[in-house]
């Protein structure tokens, strides 16, 4: 359907968007936990939790990490 490919196009440039963030922002918690959450909209699990990883790794009490940690755990819940 056309939907389906808006979302993934879409998807595709929140990706490419987000890529950009950080590179210019590594350290931004903030970002990679965005980051995690569309690679979760995509389905992509393993995606997910290296970012979610990272996110922790720099800021482990950011409302956003914690957020993503339990989106991530409802997806394995899923499955």
């Amino acid at each position: 359907a056309a939907s389906d490919v808006y979302k993934r196009q879409d998807l595709d440039n929140a990706i490419l968007l987000i890529q950009q963030s950080l590179v210019l922002e590594p350290n931004n918690a903030k970002a990679w936990a965005i980051a995690g959450q569309i690679y979760l909209l995509n389905e992509d699990i393993l995606s997910a939790e290296r970012f979610y990883k990272k996110a922790k790794a720099i800021d482990p009490i950011l409302e956003e990490v914690k957020a993503l940690k339990s989106l991530i755990d409802e997806k394995k819940k899923e499955e």
